[in-house]
């Protein structure tokens, strides 16, 4: 937390206030969504030039300073054929859902994914310094997934980030009389955090703070830690969690790893 890029003269300065690493993946009609990160950034932009970029985006004017929300997925096309996806929608914890163009972007909306491919997308959303404790409370709406032809694939999902994985994959079916569904996550729960446990167990790169694993991550550059079971950032978690906050020997380990004095 605090870890930031600077400004250039095109570019704002970004400051990373909260992060939470998911990994889940969600089951559509012919594809699959995997959430991996969601961001809170807090943008400082001393010049028009330095957030026309985002203002163009989001569709809104925007102050010097000003936040976003962002996430990063990956999705994939499990069908026979090629698709487009219309991109994300965000709905904020004050309950707005925020469209392209329109308090939201999805940087890979139009994007066409052949058979079996996969394509990465960042999707980002006007937010407020007050959502930084409430990455949680922040819902996705998938995008509606076009084929060739021009026919609905996949229609629009809500997806609460909140629910864990199931036991049952449940498909949406692109019938539905609902415009938008609650998704469901594709993998058994324990299944999955049995697989993220192996692949940090098995790297290098494992860090153990009061009790809790977390790993390294790259963010925009610099090193952080982030939680391998939903933890979020490590010195977010220490200074919130009642356990550790007050801990003098957490507080030295972590300033230890990011260099503070």
């Amino acid at each position: 937390m605090g870890q930031y890029t600077k400004s250039d003269a095109t570019d704002p300065k970004v400051t990373l206030l909260a992060i939470k690493h998911y990994d889940r993946t969600y089951q559509l009609n012919g594809a699959t969504i995997k959430i991996k990160t969601v961001k809170l950034l807090q943008m400082d932009a001393a010049t028009k030039k330095q957030r026309a970029d985002y203002e163009t985006k989001l569709g809104q004017d925007l102050g010097k300073k000003f936040y976003v929300y962002q996430v990063e997925y990956v999705l994939t096309n499990t069908s026979d054929q090629k698709i487009t996806s219309n991109g994300f929608e965000v709905i904020n914890p004050q309950g707005e859902q925020l469209a392209t163009n329109d308090g939201a972007a999805d940087l890979a909306a139009s994007a066409s994914i052949q058979p079996k491919a996969k394509k990465s997308g960042t999707l980002i959303a006007i937010a407020k310094k007050s959502d930084q404790g409430k990455l949680a409370k922040f819902k996705l709406v998938s995008p509606e997934l076009i084929d060739a032809a021009g026919h609905t694939t996949a229609e629009a999902q809500t997806i609460d980030l909140r629910k864990r994985a199931s036991n049952t994959s449940q498909t949406a079916s692109a019938n539905s009389s609902s415009d938008e569904q609650s998704a469901t996550p594709a993998a058994n729960s324990n299944q999955q955090t049995a697989a993220s446990s192996a692949d940090h167990a098995n790297g290098d790169d494992k860090v153990m703070v009061a009790g809790h694993s977390f790993h390294h991550e790259t963010f925009a550059g610099t090193d952080i830690l982030v939680g391998d079971n939903g933890e979020g950032e490590a010195g977010e978690w220490a200074a919130n969690n009642p356990a550790t906050q007050n801990d003098a020997s957490v507080k030295a380990q972590l300033s230890s790893i990011y260099g503070n004095n």
